[in-house]
């Protein structure tokens, strides 16, 4: 190589700013014998010394040093950096302080006149003189066109002092100057000859831009037969199924090299582990678990996002992953799915297992008789209307019931109506669940967004065995089969139940008294209070009750679409919350409650609130709250137990179309359901 040497002004150098010009041969003197020198040339100075640098390599190859007067020496354009390699930076800088103070050391690196921001970096120290020996750093090959470049290095004290140095070098030029880019433009990520480039779907295409007029060819792997080919600057592969292919570039300029690089399409594999041995799924392929329960071991060759359809299990950044089958899943079957990292948009590799039903069959069987849920259903005839009950408390049934839609477009089985179309409180009893549909579990994307409802509609027309089991409880299940029909609902001559005509039945959440501090009382069970002052903690009591509350009102369908009609009837719903005393709400639904209080005094009656009118759209019938401290005191305040008995009604309507002797005859019946709370103060 040239060798040129430059002799730049020392930068410990005197206030005056004046530097002399030092010579060049002293390179390869002793760099800890320049420090030396520099730091005793300036033993008298009375100023603090400027930053210094000692030393820099680029890719272990000295570029500045210290001559022995202290004065740094530079090799410029000595250095020649081959095509596409990274530039390595070694760096060793001095700062000095005043006396008392702290020394800093700040680094500034900045390349062809822009600063290299990334590469700042700063140390302190309680020491007067402040070596820095600064950690490798590394300039990416990408940021290094071909030809000359200058590097310029500042070293900064904390008395806004600096020491500069800068250094030329070069970059050759590749063997061949062809660069080939994923992209339209040179903006994306270069890609190397040789290399092999992946897409993780069943199918998928890329696009190349090289820069220069050339040849572009696609080979399906191992043979010569091309796929398609191209000429210009840019290049598209057009899509491409599952495979492995080579792509082929050669730019029209007299002996430039070809470039070629391998594409492989394709989901990322998945394998089982058997026996502590991994084996390949094959796409499409169905496994069986050996028995149930079950823990079924899966692995990839790099981490990612494994999940399993419509239940809980999923992970992130793993390549293992144990997939648990549980009894609940006998004879169904469950779709496992992977991702790998950094392919986000990437097709996910899936795999389905199949659970065995066991020796025992019956285990699996959903009874009609047994299963306990109750479900809704409801439809949704565009984006922009609402959605409208078609079924209410569905319970299980050997029979298919048909549900008419035309066109096709959303058909929801639901544990709640309400909670379905209003987001209210989950259902207590039914709440998210797993849902299959043909004894596949179905994925995340055909249910709601917490689990609570299907859109059967995703499955098309035809019949469709539905099963829901309640991930709270999973003895709360449904199962049945429902039709999907794409057309008008035939004219009924026979009686039918209209949506209006049912409610749904309540649950029955346990009734809390409490004080306005928040205490609850024990139900079947007693406080004791030792004096009357006690007492002013119980004369503000609230009740929480499952009760009706009236929303206005909602629009439901009745009849077919040929000879249809729309109602506006109450929107009333079951919702837990504070309830009034000796309230009743009756709103012309089809859902009703009311509650009556006793005080009793060594079990006697001594007060009773009971309803007296009904609540009507916000007006309030009953008590707020009850004082219990005034009807004890205006008991004389008599020593013994003051039992407080609350007893709350709760009812629905039930619609029902028996046929008897050839005739249908409907009946729409109350259901009516009542839970007692008592609790006891004893006064001593």
């Amino acid at each position: 190589m040239k060798r040129s040497v430059t002799c730049l002004l020392a930068t410990v150098l005197l206030v005056a700013g004046v530097v002399p010009v030092g010579d060049a041969g002293a390179a390869n003197r002793s760099n800890a014998a320049a420090a030396n020198a520099a730091l005793q040339s300036q033993k008298n100075v009375a100023t603090v010394k400027k930053p210094l640098h000692h030393q820099i390599s680029f890719n272990d190859y000295q570029v500045v040093g210290l001559n022995e007067n202290g004065w740094n020496w530079v090799r410029n354009n000595e250095f020649i950096l081959p095509a596409n390699t990274p530039l390595d930076i070694d760096i060793l800088q001095y700062t000095y302080s005043s006396e008392g103070k702290n020394a800093v050391n700040r680094k500034k690196v900045i390349l062809d006149g822009t600063e290299l921001v990334e590469y700042r970096g700063e140390v302190s120290s309680p020491e007067h003189v402040l070596p820095w020996k600064v950690p490798r750093f590394t300039i990416p090959a990408s940021l290094l066109s071909a030809g000359e470049h200058l590097l310029t290095f500042i070293a900064e004290d904390g008395n806004g002092q600096a020491g500069t140095v800068s250094v030329k070098f070069i970059v050759e030029e590749p063997a061949s100057s062809l660069n080939v880019y994923q992209g339209t433009d040179a903006t994306g990520p270069l890609i190397a000859s040789g290399s092999t480039q992946t897409i993780f779907a069943s199918s998928g295409s890329m696009r190349f831009y090289a820069g220069e007029q050339g040849t572009w060819k696609v080979y399906t792997k191992g043979s010569a037969t091309e796929l398609k080919g191209a000429y210009g600057l840019r290049y598209n592969t057009g899509t491409l199924e599952a495979g492995s292919y080579e792509i082929a570039y050669k730019p029209l300029k007299e002996g430039a090299e070809e470039w070629r690089i391998t594409l492989e399409i394709g989901l990322p594999p998945i394998y089982q582990i058997v026996n502590g041995e991994k084996q390949k799924i094959a796409p499409g392929q169905k496994i069986t678990a050996p028995s149930v329960p079950a823990i079924i071991q899966l692995s990839a060759d790099t981490p990612g996002r494994w999940y399993v359809n419509g239940t809980n299990q999923a992970t992130t950044n793993e390549r293992d992953f144990e997939v648990m089958l549980p009894e609940t899943l006998r004879g169904m079957t469950v779709t496992v799915y992977y991702q790998p990292d950094g392919f986000d948009g990437a097709t996910p590799s899936q795999v389905q297992i199949d659970v065995p039903v066991g020796e025992s069959p019956a285990t699996n069987t959903c009874d009609p008789s047994q299963a306990l849920a109750t479900l809704d259903i409801m439809t949704k005839s565009n984006d922009d209307s609402d959605l409208e009950l078609e079924k209410i408390n569905l319970k299980s049934s050997t029979t298919t019931l048909d549900i008419y839609q035309d066109p096709l477009h959303e058909i929801w089985i639901t544990t709640s109506a309400d909670h379905m179309e209003h987001g209210s409180r989950a259902d207590e009893e039914e709440g998210p669940g797993i849902w299959a549909v043909n004894n596949v579990v179905v994925d995340a994307a055909r249910l709601n967004w917490d689990h609570t409802g299907l859109n059967i509609a995703s499955f098309g027309v035809g019949t469709h065995n539905i099963r829901y089991i309640s991930k709270g409880n999973t003895k709360t299940q449904w199962c049945g089969s429902i039709r999907i029909i794409e057309d008008e609902p035939p004219v009924l001559a026979s009686l039918t139940c209209e949506a209006d005509e049912s409610g749904p039945s309540p649950q029955l959440i346990p009734i809390r008294l409490e004080t306005d501090k928040g205490e609850e009382l024990p139900e079947n069970g007693s406080v004791e209070i030792n004096s009357l002052s006690e007492l002013s903690k119980y004369d503000a009591l609230t009740m929480k009750a499952n009760h009706v509350a009236n929303y206005g009102t909602k629009r439901i369908k009745k009849g077919s679409k040929s000879n249809r009609t729309y109602l506006n009837v109450p929107d009333v719903r079951w919702e837990y919350d504070v309830n009034y005393f000796g309230e009743k709400q009756n709103f012309g639904g089809n859902i009703f409650s009311q509650n009556k209080v006793d005080i009793l005094y060594e079990g006697k009656v001594i007060k009773t609130i009971r309803p007296k009118s009904e609540r009507d759209f916000g007006d309030k019938s009953g008590m707020k709250s009850l004082n219990l401290e005034s009807i004890i005191k205006a008991n004389d305040a008599k020593p013994g137990k003051y039992t407080i008995r609350i007893t709350h009604e709760l009812a629905n309507n039930e619609c029902k179309v028996d046929r008897r002797h050839d005739v249908d005859d409907k009946d729409i019946d109350r259901v009516e359901q009542e839970q007692v709370f008592t609790t006891t103060i004893v006064l001593k």
